[in-house]
């Protein structure tokens, strides 16, 4: 598995995006990683309204792993606020009691890893728009397998 983090410049703004491709064959419990991983990630671009406490996110993203057998493996927090600096306020994480508002800039990137085994991390700039969450990438989720 391979994790390609990428920090994207639109004039003086920032977006972070991060997709996992895999090398080769993948076995059942990667791509059942993998699924998992893009499954939170949607719970947490689902859940991330106006008016929504970001520890909320966070809580979202990790039930769904933890549920699964894999919480101590989501090692790093949900997600964080982009704009001027790649990582800024908010910060989707356990504890904060920081409400999401219209217009806020935020990332959705929950992951899970396997030291000595995988990584997989899926990535996206969200804008919380009229209410809801509004993904700025469009770039495939599908793993892709590259020979």
């Amino acid at each position: 598995m391979v994790v390609i983090d990428l920090t994207l410049r639109y004039g003086l703004y920032i977006a972070d995006a991060t997709r996992t491709f895999a090398l080769g064959r993948t076995s059942s419990e990667t791509k059942e990683a993998y699924e998992l991983v893009k499954q939170s990630q949607q719970v947490g671009i689902d859940c991330a309204e106006e008016g929504v406490v970001c520890e909320r996110v966070d809580k979202e993203c990790r039930a769904l792993i933890t549920d699964a057998g894999y919480g101590g493996q989501f090692i790093h927090s949900t997600g964080h606020g982009i704009g001027l600096d790649v990582h800024e306020p908010p910060w989707l994480r356990t504890p904060n009691q920081q409400v999401l508002e219209r217009n806020m800039a935020i990332t959705i990137e929950p992951g899970i890893y396997l030291q000595g085994k995988f990584g997989i991390r899926i990535e996206d700039s969200i804008i919380v728009d009229n209410g809801r969450a509004k993904n700025l990438n469009d770039f495939t989720k599908d793993l892709l397998v590259l020979a």
